[in-house]
């Protein structure tokens, strides 16, 4: 606009100066002067500029201060010794002290619901509230606001930020007052409280037991805040009967793991609890026990070993394996490039024969629950067999235990893929064996074997021919390190370590003679502990991957422990592939006290997935057994795992307020948290009178609609005029 302005100016006052020629020059440039002053004019006046003149008129205003009366807010530890309670009530009074309108405010109390507060005094309030809902309570007030004519300017909020209720609707409710302009100022109230409280939870949700085994559980105790005490910890059968006790002691706030070891249940899936009493003080009884279940199996574990170059290590464990009860074990022995020795637990004599028996098809392979190899595995295995392997572990859930490290000599790329690390060169210094934190975790060790720090270790005699780890491959966990010493410097490198592989598991013991173990104790003490290990680290091994034993369905919970209401995620794979002659249709029971509560459908995210998903909410607290079946085949039970649903929150579970949340909230919103000295500067902010204009009854004022404009307009046209006439123009 300017542009074009600029070039009508220029151009008019050119043809001005070409048709004025015969004059003289000055002349000449007070004629052309003039005209071009009237063609800017006549330009301004075609542009009309100006400025819209608005109309309005002052906005009712108002705003709001809230104050928590939940029973959190009881707790005394606000300056002064006085309680939260107390510190918000002379703080809400503080707000009516910043404005010179003090009916502008509305005061209200909340915890799940909101309270209107009549004329503005808690004193006829008190802090009872079972829970608290701040976000509702928002809500509620915006509604409200809504609802009311004038403008909602906003609200100071005086909380501990305890909010016993959860919400999936923080950020829309948040995000609704930043939309209406009303934000939330918030003042937080109390510190932290330290628990009070004595913990009891069970090390796993799930113990796998063999049939005719006695069996072992473990569960933990936490103390916070009691002192020395020595709770007694319960463990009740399928029937609550009580099968055994122990009392422990804990000296102050410390952790300690208690164990019970009983006589084997029958076969099936068992559903037992821990529970210890309430301890005098503690503030929360919830968590003073926790079911978890045990799935005792019936029938025997199948394992096929292969050893291609036969040693003590391979003797000891293939002679140990045949004195289960619940093992039957096929050993495979190389001989010669072509001979092959065979021994399967039931037989009379060994068998001789001239061909590789590693089993050829994937329906020999899957028979087998573990399969174990020594040294030598490349005289087992070509590539159809490797293949198969692969997929006996990727896909079927199979385990793969190699029990002497490295199983090849220099390479062996087709077994590679299943290998836990990478190898660098061999350590031919002695090793003592230890747990690691990974290994207590996985509850191998600390549950099943002796855990850290346990002097065991130290007596067993050490290993040899372990070989150094390059590189942890990804799902890698180091459950046994070996140490020695190598100049005055304490080594480690990982012995026992496991991977997840798809949908199976291999284990790898990266040492050999372990059979000294059980030839040569070292102190009378540790003996038995060659057989514990092995047996003990098979059943973990094979009841570690995705399926159990005897099982063609797996399942997984993404929580087991909730609120009543809370939505629990459960997965359920499938072994094998379905088929028109044998269906995969999974589904979910939930059963309680041994009754079947309801059956949920599971759906397939994909036709190409190997898994079903379903969703489940329980909405009674207690304890649940969740059981996967297939509804093509009903009466076959599958893999259960115990749900335990807490009872709603309660307002002294947790003292210590959260002033996270309510800075989260309050940002949200458009507002922020506040400090004492803050409120009157809010109150101002809040208070401040607004004009609301109506922009539909603006009116347009030009800048050059005056008398003087046309004035001057009018003396430079007559001077222009003048200078013609006078020079002979027209």
């Amino acid at each position: 606009m300017v542009l074009l302005f600029v070039a009508l100016t220029i151009l008019l006052g050119w043809v001005a100066w070409k048709s004025t020629d015969r004059l003289r020059p000055t002349t000449r440039f007070a004629v052309v002067s003039c005209r071009v002053l009237l063609g800017m004019a006549l330009l301004v006046f075609a542009l009309n500029p100006g400025r819209w003149i608005e109309s309005g008129e002052e906005t009712t205003l108002f705003w709001s201060v809230l104050a928590d009366n939940s029973q959190s807010m009881d707790t005394k530890d606000a300056p002064g010794d006085l309680s939260r309670w107390e510190t918000a009530t002379k703080l809400a009074s503080q707000t009516l002290e910043g404005t010179d309108s003090p009916n502008q405010a509305d005061f209200f109390a909340f915890h799940a619901d909101l309270i209107p507060v009549e004329e503005k005094e808690f004193s006829s309030l008190s802090p009872d509230g079972e829970q608290t809902d701040l976000v509702e309570a928002a809500d509620s007030l915006l509604t409200l606001a809504r609802n009311r004519s004038g403008k909602f300017k906003g609200s100071i909020v005086i909380s501990d930020g305890r909010q016993t209720i959860k919400t999936p609707d923080m950020e829309r409710i948040a995000l609704r007052a930043r939309a209406s302009e009303s934000p939330f100022y918030i003042l937080p109230v109390g510190g932290e409280v330290k628990p009070v409280d004595l913990i009891l939870e069970s090390t796993r949700r799930q113990f796998v037991a063999f049939a005719g085994q006695e069996t072992t559980v473990s569960a933990r105790v936490s103390a916070q805040g009691l002192g020395p005490v020595r709770p007694v910890i319960e463990l009740h059968g399928p029937q609550g009967e009580e099968i055994e006790t122990r009392q422990i002691e804990l000296s102050g706030d410390e952790e300690r793991e208690v164990r019970f070891t009983f006589p084997a249940l029958p076969a099936g899936v068992h559903l037992l609890e821990f529970r210890t009493s309430e301890w005098p003080g503690e503030r929360v009884t919830s968590n003073n026990s926790q079911s978890f279940t045990l799935t005792v199996l019936d029938g025997t574990t199948k394992i096929f070993m292969a050893e291609g170059v036969p040693y003590w290590d391979s003797k000891f464990l293939a002679q140990m394996i045949r004195n289960q009860k619940n093992m039957d074990i096929t050993s495979v022995y190389r001989l010669a490039s072509d001979r092959f020795f065979r021994v399967a637990t039931g037989d009379e004599r060994p068998a001789e024969e001239s061909g590789n028996i590693f089993p050829a098809s994937m329906e020999d392979l899957s028979q087998y629950d573990i399969i174990v190899f020594g040294k030598g595995a490349e005289y087992f295995l070509d590539e159809s067999r490797l293949a198969l392997l692969n997929e006996y572990v990727r896909d079927r859930g199979g385990a793969v235990l190699f029990t002497r490290g490295k199983p090849y000599r220099s390479t062996f790329e087709g077994l590679e893929f299943l290998e836990p690390a990478t190898w660098g060169d061999r350590i031919r210094q002695p090793l003592t064996p230890q747990p690691t934190s990974s290994g207590e975790a996985a509850g191998l060790f600390g549950d099943l074997l002796p855990g850290i720090g346990d002097p065991v270790w130290q007596e067993l005699p050490s290993l040899q021919e372990s070989y150094q780890c390059l590189e942890l491959k990804s799902f890698t966990e180091v459950l046994l390190e070996g140490r020695w010493s190598l100049d005055g410097k304490e080594q480690t490198v990982p012995l026992l370590m496991s991977r997840r592989f798809g949908r199976g598991m291999t284990v790898m013991l990266n040492a050999d003679g372990l059979w000294h173990w059980d030839f040569f104790p070292s102190d009378r003490g540790v003996e038995g502990q060659y057989e514990e290990f092995w047996g003990q680290l098979i059943q973990w091994a094979i009841t570690f991957s995705e399926f159990l034993p005897g099982q063609d369905l797996s399942l997984n919970l993404d929580q087991s422990v909730v609120r009543p209401g809370e939505l629990i995620g459960a997965r359920i794979g499938f072994r094998g592939e379905s088929t028109e002659e044998s269906p995969a249709n999974p589904a979910i029971r939930i059963i309680r006290e041994d009754k079947v509560i309801r059956e949920v459908p599971a759906a397939r995210p994909s036709e190409t997935s190997v898994r079903w998903e379903a969703g489940i909410t329980l909405s009674e607290p207690g304890n649940y057994r969740i059981q996967a079946f297939n509804e093509s085949d009903p009466e076959k039970p599958g893999p259960s795992l115990p749900v335990t649903v807490l009872p709603p929150p309660s307002e002294t579970d947790e003292l210590s307020a959260d002033p996270e949340f309510l800075r989260a909230f309050a940002e949200l919103s458009g507002g922020r948290l506040i400090e004492e000295h803050e409120i009157s500067e809010i109150v101002s902010l809040l208070s401040t009178r607004e004009k609301q204009i109506e922009r539909s009854k603006a009116v347009w004022d030009p800048a050059w609609d005056h008398w003087w404009c046309f004035s001057i307009v009018l003396f430079i046209a007559s001077v222009e005029w003048f200078t013609r006439r006078r020079s002979g123009l027209l």
